[in-house]
């Protein structure tokens, strides 16, 4: 809920203009489009740079995208690629504050054995 709260702008405005926002889109785009087409680890970007390619996940790490590519297959592309990656951040805010919240309980007593 709280992920929910925090990018309520970006969820009604879809991904905001930012640095690197360019290229998160492009390779988002192409990386769900790879992913539906089969392809489980796209490394070769084939429409970047006006078509002549880009090796970019041979160098980027592709969790975020794979997470794209995940909200892609089950809004069944319906969304547009700003909108989908606001509501995939969104995802990657929510499970990030799950795993944090889950870490900071007191886990059980375990009995360490004595050496």
């Amino acid at each position: 809920m709280a992920a929910a709260l925090l990018l309520l702008p970006t969820l009604v405005l879809g991904t905001l203009i930012s640095h690197s926002s360019p290229q998160n889109l492009t390779w988002a785009s192409q990386f769900a489009e790879q992913v539906r087409a089969g392809i489980l680890y796209p490394r070769w970007m084939p429409d970047s740079f006006d078509g002549l390619g880009s090796p970019a996940f041979y160098f980027y790490p592709p969790l975020p995208f794979w997470i794209d590519a995940a909200v892609s297959v089950v809004t069944a592309n319906a969304l547009s690629t700003p909108y989908r990656l606001a509501v995939t951040t969104t995802v990657i805010l929510f499970l990030s504050g799950l795993r944090s919240w889950r870490s900071s309980r007191p886990s059980p007593a375990r009995p360490w054995p004595r050496t």
